[in-house]
């Protein structure tokens, strides 16, 4: 009994005279103490735990995405080993085990780089454009800095390089005018512009595009916390 230390109940009705007896047992041993109750199962608390700590970055639809853009589609799976060289890929992400899924984060880092290589060579379309909605996330997992950093220091990037990229530095951001703020907000600017009298001119949407780039930097600055 000194050496216990975790008794895991995987049915939440199954196991509880074990614990009823179990508790008992530690009672008259340790002068009434009982033992720790974390739930039926201990390892699904810690389980969604993890799920509650990272669910916000979305990480689980990204993992997903990875998986099943490739999962069972032979076609693409050539495709990208022809771009790409390598036969290796994105592992299955298991959404109500989280604390196992570290092969499969682990895969992610490995592949990215040929991840990015088979995504710019379909919206080149040197090879068929998958028209999923893995395909759709894995975009927006990428588009955010795209949308302010320079390209070129983006290339090849696995995403612990891309969570450690200094975005503070000016150095690295576009030029304001090509700051990417969405096509629904460049059609209201040109909309606004073309308007016959308008006050509006290229200063205030310059300080526009300024403002937009500053909530950019600070939502990925949170994202890399």
């Amino acid at each position: 009994m000194t050496q216990l230390l975790s008794v895991g109940m995987d049915g939440p009705n199954v196991n509880f005279k074990l614990l009823d007896l179990l508790q008992k047992a530690h009672a008259e041993l340790y002068g009434g103490a009982q033992v720790l109750m974390v739930g039926s199962c201990g390892l699904h608390t810690l389980h969604n735990a993890m799920k509650a700590g990272f669910t916000a970055w979305q990480i689980d639809k990204l993992l997903r995405a990875l998986h099943f853009l490739f999962h069972n589609v032979p076609a693409r799976r050539e495709d990208y080993t022809n771009i790409t060289g390598s036969s290796c890929f994105p592992l299955s992400f298991c959404g109500h085990r989280w604390v196992e899924n570290v092969p499969v984060a682990e895969r992610v880092l490995e592949v990215w780089p040929m991840i990015q290589k088979y995504v710019d060579a379909a919206e080149a379309k040197k090879v068929q454009k998958p028209n999923t909605a893995s395909y759709d996330a894995i975009l927006a997992a990428q588009s955010l800095l795209r949308r302010f950093i320079k390209r070129e220091l983006l290339q090849d990037r696995t995403p612990l390089q891309l969570i450690k990229l200094d975005i503070s530095e000016e150095k690295n951001w576009v030029s304001l005018k090509r700051v990417d703020i969405g096509l629904g907000a460049e059609s209201a600017i040109k909309a606004i512009l073309g308007k016959p009298g308008t006050k509006i001119g290229e200063l205030s949407v310059l300080q526009l595009r300024k403002e937009c780039l500053q909530c950019l930097i600070k939502i990925v600055k949170k994202l890399q916390e």
